[in-house]
């Protein structure tokens, strides 16, 4: 839906055949980005939905175009079972312009899926994990990535090196002789500091100099309600928490849940 910002107005309808479970999306100047989700696939659209371009990512990281794909109308074609669909379960995209790279965030491989549209080739950026993740959304942010994880956690990467060091106990003599990419620190939000409890799901963030937004709870099979938490970008400190209840939208006949699925700060 493209929604006018100011008078909230539906200005128009943005659809084609190949959308399907819809995640991430990414828009500039030139093209409008989303993923095929269930068939790893990237399709490129221009402001009225019409496909200019679409690839798939196969399971060897190799690129190739299905023609075929084209043959369904994906719109009309339900999630057909629970969980992660395709092999990758890409959720969140985007565009750097400068490095000419999309950078796909993996679900099933807790990993970024980076494509370079110039010479048509993918690689991961693996992370160096201490403890079991399922990241969702992710963004950049001043030479760090910022993920959700959706068990209730913050995952902040950098690329390692031999100056930056992931605990205290690395010794940094021998830190080159190992293969790693990026390094983590990982802030979970049941601290006593944030939340204090555990949230049911966690999707969706935006960062800034001052803070971080992020959307948790809306799982299936409970409460008719999600939440955007504010927290403190340098300390993580919990700020503020605004609740948003189906009640106070409309029926709740039918609804299997609510929940957000991402975070725009504008």
């Amino acid at each position: 839906y493209q929604i006018n910002s100011k008078s909230f107005k539906l200005e128009k309808i943005i659809t084609n055949r190949l959308m399907c479970d819809i995640h991430g999306i990414y828009v500039n100047k030139n093209f409008i980005l989303h993923v095929l989700t269930a068939k790893d696939t990237v399709v490129f659209t221009d402001h009225d939905g019409k496909i200019k371009d679409f690839f798939t990512v196969g399971p060897n990281l190799d690129i190739f175009k299905d023609k075929k794909l084209l043959k369904d109308d994906w719109r009309f074609i339900s999630k057909q079972y629970k969980g992660s669909t395709g092999f990758f379960h890409f959720n969140y995209i985007q565009y750097d312009s400068k490095k000419k790279e999309l950078l796909l965030t993996s679900r099933n491989l807790n990993c970024l899926v980076v494509v370079n549209l110039q010479n048509k080739k993918v690689k991961l950026k693996t992370m160096n994990l201490s403890t079991p993740a399922l990241i969702h959304d992710g963004l950049i942010f001043k030479n760090k990535y910022y993920f959700t994880s959706i068990d209730g956690k913050i995952l902040i990467a950098k690329q390692a090196s031999k100056n930056i060091l992931q605990h205290n106990r690395e010794s940094i003599k021998n830190i080159n002789k190992f293969n790693r990419d990026l390094i983590v620190d990982i802030i979970r939000l049941n601290d006593k500091k944030i939340l204090n409890r555990e949230p049911n799901w966690c999707r969706g963030i935006a960062i800034n100099n001052k803070y971080i937004l992020l959307n948790i709870d809306g799982r299936y099979d409970t409460k008719l309600k999600y939440s955007v938490i504010k927290l403190n970008k340098n300390n993580f400190k919990f700020l503020e928490k605004y609740d948003f209840k189906w009640s106070e939208a409309g029926l709740s006949k039918n609804l299997r849940y609510c929940t957000g699925f991402d975070v725009i700060e504008f």
